[in-house]
């Protein structure tokens, strides 16, 4: 997990909502100090590490003006502001030690430990709440959000008039150290290469979006930890052929309850496939005077995820009812052209290609219904469909 640089970053935001308008105007600086050290003890072993320490500070403004903001009920001209801030300090290692056990076999071990910045919890300030019984109309999203932070953090289907929840305004780094141990090796004078790898990741405070009532934020999870193998295999055939093999198997769970972000101990984290795989047949043929013929066949297979579509109040009580369980699914791609070369490198190229070309129709995300009023159905982002064109391209050098 490689740390994030948003030195000196300033941005500007905005988002209208129907009905209403907000800016967000957000700062955010970050210094750090770094430094690298490697030595080789022997021809056979070597260490090398890294330190980065960071400090960032973020500082958000945001003024709101419509019905779906905190003050809706004193009407539509009344500007609501705030202002939230974070800081924090930290500094993350890393340590790799390798043991070349000839000219074509390496082993090695590496730990790291990476982190990302905090910022604030929504893109348009506090989310609005009202009270339970609250009987103006146009508080009705608010007591919405109101009940979907009562149900989330306290386990409850009854709303409580007598409580006033607000979600957090901030979220918190989160962190995550890495161990890993693997090989690389080269067989037959260089010609097949395999590389393998297994690996262990502690992942803490996770930064997680989730929403109450439609209203999209973003929280710190509960821990979880990502185990999980790699294989690469990489081969020269003959007649201008190159075959390309990749594979990988990972299990990441939530390992800590929490109720905000709605995800129980052993869940499996969200958008994490837990096998895919992918396999490249590549083609060369040289034509004289700098022209090549090329062509590549690929193949891309992701395994099943689970995912949570945007507008739905999840809980501890109803996370496993409410995960969309997506297929598994495959992807072929072909590609043929030309190709000049000057200097060692491609010049230009023109090549015909033809993407899903099984035209597959793969579920790839679940998104919200056009109107939360509505009474509920699904929606899904789909793969492009089997897509051809030629693809030119130039290098100036």
């Amino acid at each position: 997990m490689a740390a994030i640089d948003r030195r000196g970053k300033n941005s500007w935001r905005a988002r209208v909502r129907i009905p209403g308008f907000g800016s967000n105007p957000e700062v955010m600086i970050q210094n750090a100090v770094y430094g690298h050290v490697s030595w080789r003890f022997s021809p056979h072993f070597a260490v090398a590490a890294g330190f980065r320490h960071y400090h960032y500070s973020l500082h958000e403004t945001s003024t709101e003006f419509g019905s779906n903001t905190v003050l809706a009920a004193e009407g539509n001209t009344v500007p609501y502001n705030f202002a939230t801030s974070i800081s924090a300090s930290g500094t993350v290692l890393s340590v790799t030690l390798t043991y070349n056990i000839d000219s074509s076999h390496m082993l090695y071990v590496r730990i790291d430990k990476g982190f990302r910045l905090g910022g604030a919890g929504a893109d348009t300030g506090p989310i609005p709440v009202a009270p339970a019984n609250s009987t103006n109309p146009v508080l009705g999203v608010q007591v919405a959000n109101e009940c979907g932070l009562q149900a989330r953090v306290l386990l409850t289907s009854t709303c409580n008039p007598n409580i006033f929840l607000q979600a957090p305004t901030t979220y918190g780094s989160d962190s995550l150290w890495s161990y890993e141990l693997g090989e690389k090796s080269e067989f037959l004078h260089h010609r097949l290469l395999v590389n393998l790898d297994g690996y262990l990741e502690d992942w803490y405070h996770p930064q997680l979006a989730t929403n109450v009532a439609g209203f999209g934020f973003t929280v710190n999870g509960g821990n979880a930890q990502i185990k999980g193998i790699e294989g690469q295999l990489q081969a020269l055939l003959p007649g201008g052929f190159d075959l390309s093999l990749n594979g990988s198997y990972v299990d990441a769970k939530f390992v800590q309850t929490n109720a905000l972000a709605g995800y129980p101990a052993g869940t499996r984290v969200p958008d994490t496939p837990e096998v895919s795989a992918s396999a490249i047949l590549g083609w060369k043929h040289y034509l004289g005077n700098n022209l090549s013929l090329y062509g590549s066949l690929e193949d891309d297979y992701t395994g099943t995820r689970t995912d949570l579509p945007f507008g739905v109040t999840a809980t501890l009580l109803t996370m496993n009812q409410m995960l969309i369980h997506l297929p598994a699914y495959q992807i072929a791609n072909l590609r043929f052209g030309i190709r000049g070369e000057r200097d060692g490198g491609d010049h230009w190229s023109a090549a015909l290609f033809v993407n899903n070309f099984t035209n597959n129709i793969v579920l790839l995300d679940p998104q919200p219904q056009i109107s939360l009023q509505d009474a509920a159905f699904s929606r899904y982002v789909v793969s492009q469909p089997l897509t051809a064109g030629i693809d030119l391209s130039y290098a100036f050098h």
